[in-house]
C-alpha cells in the first residue's frame, strides 16, 4: 500500500491498484455509498490537480496587452464622465455634510462591486478553464420642439461619422492615447470650472447653516445621479481582460482601488464647492452656471465635449464586446466585415436615439437608478454568493452579511431612485 498526499487531502491505493480496505467510518457504510464516495474522491482528486495544472494568466495570449497605466488611464476615463457635471445638483438634494459621506458610500459600494466581479471572475477562470470572461460571462457562469432643437439635432447627426470611425478601433491598446487625450481635456475643463467656483465670486458660506442637510425624502435624487455619475462597472471586465497583468488590477493597492480614489475625491470637490457657490440656483450641469458670454466659459463646453467624443470608443467597446461574441459565430466567412457593419449599426443607432432624445439630463437619473443599482450592485452581490457557494462565506458566513447589506443599498437606489426619477421625467415633458 502507498500514501499519495494531494493538497489538503490524503488517498490510500494499494500497490496493485485495488481499493484499499475500509477505514474508520467506511467500515458504516453501504456497498453503494462506498461507491459513490470512491466516485467522488476521484472527481476531487481530479479537480485539484486540474487547478493546479491550469493558470490562467499564464495562458492568457494577448496581441496587443495593456499596461497597468494604461489600464488606469482608461479607468480615470470611464469614471470622469459628464455625470460629474450633476454632482452639484445631487449636493442640492442631499446637503453638504451629507453629500459627502454619501458620495464616498456610494464610491466604496460601486468599487466594491467592482472589485468583487473582478475577484469571482478569477476564481471563475480556474473553475470554466478560461482565460478571460466578459460581465455576460461571469454572470451566466452560474446556473419640447423649436428652431433650438432642431439644431442640436443636427449636430448630434454630424457627429455620426467621427463616432463610428472611433468605434472601429477594435484593441484597447490603441484607445488608451486616445484615453489620456480625453483626461487632459476633461482635466482642462474641471480645472476651469473650479477656478469659476472659487475664484470668481464669493461662495454662499452665510447660508452654510441651510445647506448642510436636506429632507430624507431629497434623498434618493442624490443616489441616482451619484450612482449614475461613478459607476463604471461596465468597463472593468473588459480592462481586465486586456491587461497584462491582470492580477495588479486587484489589492489594496491595486489599479481599481487607486482610480477610483482619486475620482472620489474630484466628485467631493466638485460637487460641494459647486453647491456651495451656486447654493439653491446650481443646475443640472454645472456648466449651465457659469457665464455664457465668457471665453473660458466656451473652453469648458468645447472641453468636455472633446473628452466625452474620445470615450465614446471605451464606452462602446462594452456594447460590441457582448453584442459581437453573441453573434460572431454566423460569420464565419466575412468576420472583419461584419464585425465593422455591426459596430456602424450600433453607433447609428445611439446617434438616432440622442436625435429623437436630445436632452439627455431627465433621464441620467433613471439610467442610474435603474440600470447601474441592477448591474452595478445587485448583480455583482449575486454573482459572489454563487461563486463562492462550493468554497465557502468565510467566518460567520461574512460574504453573505456583506452582500445583504448591499442588496439593500441596491434596492433603496433601484426603487426609490427610480420612483424620484420618473417623476422628474413626466414633470420635464409636461411643462
Amino acid at each position: 500500500m502507498v500514501t499519495k498526499y494531494f493538497g489538503r487531502r490524503m488517498f490510500l491505493q494499494e500497490t496493485n491498484g485495488s481499493i484499499p480496505a475500509p477505514q474508520e467510518m467506511e467500515t458504516f457504510l453501504s456497498p453503494e455509498e462506498k461507491k459513490n464516495e470512491i466516485v467522488v474522491s476521484k472527481y476531487n482528486l481530479a479537480k485539484d490537480a486540474e487547478s493546479a495544472e491550469f493558470d490562467p494568466f499564464n495562458e492568457r495570449k494577448l496581441e496587443n496587452p495593456t499596461s497597468n497605466n494604461d489600464t488606469l488611464t482608461h479607468l480615470l476615463k470611464a469614471s470622469l464622465g459628464t455625470g460629474i457635471l450633476a454632482m452639484p445638483k445631487a449636493f442640492k438634494c442631499a446637503g453638504l455634510v451629507n453629500g459627502i459621506l454619501f458620495t464616498v458610500l456610494v464610491a466604496v459600494v460601486c468599487t466594491h462591486c467592482s472589485y468583487i466581479l473582478i475577484k469571482c471572475a478569477h476564481v471563475l477562470y480556474k473553475k470554466t478553464r478560461r482565460t478571460n470572461m466578459t460581465f455576460p460571462e461571469v454572470a451566466a457562469s452560474f446556473k419640447g420642439v423649436g428652431e433650438d432643437d432642431i439644431d442640436i439635432r443636427f449636430y448630434i447627426t454630424c457627429l455620426l461619422v467621427p463616432l463610428i470611425l472611433m468605434a472601429y478601433v477594435r484593441n484597447l491598446k490603441y484607445l488608451a492615447p486616445v484615453s489620456m487625450i480625453a483626461n487632459v481635456f476633461m482635466a482642462v475643463g474641471l480645472g476651469i470650472t473650479f477656478y469659476y467656483l472659487v475664484g470668481t465670486g464669493e461662495l454662499k458660506t452665510s447660508e452654510m447653516n441651510n445647506m448642510l442637510f436636506k429632507m430624507p425624502s431629497e434623498w434618493p435624487e442624490f443616489f441616482s445621479l451619484s450612482i449614475f455619475a461613478m459607476e463604471a462597472i461596465g468597463v472593468v471586465m473588459p480592462l481586465e481582460n486586456a491587461m497584462k497583468t491582470p492580477r495588479s488590477m486587484l489589492g489594496v493597492c491595486g489599479v481599481l482601488n487607486k482610480g477610483m480614489s482619486g475620482v472620489t475625491l474630484v466628485y467631493i470637490l466638485l460637487g460641494f464647492l459647486g453647491y456651495l457657490r451656486y447654493g439653491e440656483d446650481v443646475k443640472d450641469s454645472i456648466t449651465l452656471n457659469l457665464e455664457q458670454g465668457d471665453t473660458a466659459a466656451q473652453i469648458v463646453k468645447v472641453s468636455i465635449a472633446i473628452a466625452v467624443y474620445c470615450t465614446f470608443g471605451l464606452q462602446f467597446f462594452v456594447c460590441i464586446e457582448i453584442v459581437w461574441n453573441t453573434i460572431k459565430d454566423k460569420f464565419t466567412k466575412r468576420p472583419n466585415l461584419a464585425d465593422y457593419f455591426v459596430r456602424t449599426v450600433l453607433v447609428t443607432i445611439c446617434v438616432l436615439l440622442a436625435v429623437a432624445v436630445p436632452t439627455i439630463a431627465p433621464f441620467m437619473g433613471v439610467i442610474g437608478a435603474f440600470c447601474f443599482s441592477i448591474l452595478g450592485l445587485i448583480a455583482p452581490a449575486f454573482i459572489e454568493v454563487i461563486t463562492y457557494w462550493d468554497i465557502g462565506f468565510g467566518r460567520f458566513n461574512f460574504i453573505i452579511w456583506k452582500n445583504v447589506l448591499v442588496l439593500i443599498f441596491g434596492l433603496f437606489a433601484l426603487i426609490f431612485g427610480t420612483k424620484e426619477a420618473v417623476i422628474s421625467i413626466i414633470n420635464e415633458y409636461t411643462k
